[in-house]
């Protein structure tokens, strides 16, 4: 077996984790529960999964965000993250302080 079929494996499940995550997030987001929250935190998974392909190098060590391909992230789901994170800034909601999701974003810069 090759050393990179540990963090592969690793990877997959990552991916797949995040994928669920985003199916029960996504049952909130369509309920009447849903809220700012609910929508950035929707945005911010959807901005990780997008770039899922270019997180990790071939031996499984973490690529910083600077050094990742640009080009192999998913456009379609940035731009639906980014549509999330506009809609959840500008909620009836958000008459509250920005929550722990949208503080995340900012400490990134506002960078996927």
């Amino acid at each position: 077996m090759k050393a990179t079929s540990k963090p592969a494996r690793s990877q997959t499940r990552g991916r797949i984790w995040c994928e669920e995550a985003l199916i029960l997030n996504k049952s909130l987001f369509d309920s009447p529960l849903c809220n700012s929250e609910t929508k950035a935190l929707q945005a911010l998974m959807l901005f990780n999964i997008a770039r899922f392909a270019t997180r990790f190098d071939t031996d499984g060590n973490v690529i910083e965000l600077e050094y990742q391909d640009r080009s192999l992230w998913n456009a379609s789901l940035i731009n639906m993250a980014h549509r999330f994170l506009i809609e959840s800034e500008d909620s009836v909601f958000f008459a509250l302080p920005p929550g722990s999701f949208h503080c995340l974003h900012a400490l990134f810069g506002g960078r996927v």
